[in-house]
């Protein structure tokens, strides 16, 4: 019984293993489209076991912080959020 209990175990470990981690990465304006899917597939080629998943561009950063805003309040924040330190300053 011990045997299949471990073997068991040991399968559902393996299967853990191999998942895929999924960063989900949020940007402003649709122009850096290329450059980040360049990133990407530098990144992933380098990082074989993370997947890079980009939402919709915001329009601009306002519509970017805002976007984040209202992810902060249901907790689906992205991994990763590009944003402009200059245009904070202004507020």
């Amino acid at each position: 019984m011990k045997k299949i209990f471990f073997t068991l175990a040991l399968f559902g470990a393996l299967n853990l293993a191999q998942a895929k981690t999924e960063l989900v990465v949020s940007y402003a304006y649709p122009w850096f489209k290329d450059l980040h899917e360049k990133l990407k597939e530098d990144f992933e080629k380098q990082n074989p076991d993370i997947e890079i998943r980009f939402l919709a561009p915001a329009q601009n950063y306002e519509e970017q912080s805002a976007r984040l805003l209202r992810e902060k309040m249901i907790n689906k924040l992205p991994d990763v959020s590009f944003n402009s330190y200059s245009y904070y300053l202004h507020w």
